[in-house]
C-alpha cells in the first residue's frame, strides 16, 4: 500500500527509517537513491489514514530503525511475484513493483494534478521525464475538461 500511496521507488521506500515520518507535520523525509536528493513527501489524508490505522506499532519502535527491517528490493519483488502467481495474474500483463509508481502518478494525473506537481511528487529532475511516462493520461484529462466546458 505504501508503494501505491506514495509512488516511491521500492529502494527508496525500503530505505525509510521511522524517524523519516513526521505524522504531526504530515510529511515524510525521502532520500532519493537515484539522484541523492532529499525531499519532503506530503502525508495526504488517505496516506495518513493508512499510516495511523495500519502502522501504529511500527512507529513505536526505535526511531533509527528501518521501517521495513525484513525486506530488501529482491525479497519484495519475489513476494510480489508470488502474490501475482497466487492470484493467477498473467505474466503478460507486465506487473512489477514499478507498476505502483506508475499507478500513483496516473491516479494523480487523472484527478487533475498538474504535471509540475506530479514531477515534484515523483522527484523527477525534469517535467520531460514525467511527461514521457504520463502524457497520455494528461491528454485524456485535458480532453475531459474541454468536453465538460
Amino acid at each position: 500500500m505504501l508503494l501505491l500511496l506514495t509512488g516511491l521507488r521500492p529502494v527508496d521506500l525500503l530505505a525509510l527509517k521511522i524517524r523519516d515520518f513526521d505524522i504531526e507535520k504530515k510529511r515524510i523525509l525521502v532520500s532519493i537513491s537515484k539522484t541523492s536528493k532529499d525531499f519532503s513527501f506530503p502525508i495526504f489524508d488517505e496516506l495518513h489514514s493508512f499510516l495511523t490505522e495500519n502502522m501504529a506499532e511500527e512507529f513505536k519502535r526505535n526511531k533509527d530503525e528501518l521501517l521495513f527491517t525484513e525486506f530488501n528490493v529482491e525479497i519484495l519483488g519475489k513476494r510480489f511475484r508470488r502474490i501475482l502467481k497466487h492470484l493467477e495474474v498473467s505474466k503478460d500483463l507486465g506487473y512489477n513493483l514499478k507498476t505502483f509508481r506508475k499507478t500513483f502518478a496516473t491516479r494523480m494525473a487523472a484527478k487533475g494534478m498538474a504535471l509540475l506537481e506530479i514531477k515534484e511528487l515523483l522527484a523527477h529532475d525534469s517535467t520531460r521525464t514525467t511527461e514521457k511516462f504520463y502524457a497520455d493520461v494528461i491528454t485524456d484529462n485535458l480532453r475531459k475538461k474541454i468536453n465538460n466546458l
